[in-house]
């Protein structure tokens, strides 16, 4: 996983990481740990944050954001 592909989406759609933490229904410190590669995004944690960047590029994927070099 591309972590800077990641923190490029969340900023694609203007939130924090705390606010996407909250979006996605984890705290703060669990959110940062995947952002920054420390801890992978398990299956619906991708979903999750696939859909959170769809609201503003609806053509994204899944595989866009976690899978792509």
């Amino acid at each position: 996983m591309n972590t800077k592909i990641v923190y490029m989406y969340r900023h694609s759609f203007a939130k924090t990481q705390a606010e996407a933490a909250k979006l996605m229904g984890l705290s703060l410190s669990a959110y940062r740990s995947r952002e920054t590669g420390k801890t992978e995004f398990d299956r619906s944690e991708m979903l999750k944050f696939t859909s959170l960047v769809q609201k503003e590029k609806p053509d994204i994927t899944v595989n866009d954001i976690f899978f792509s070099d």
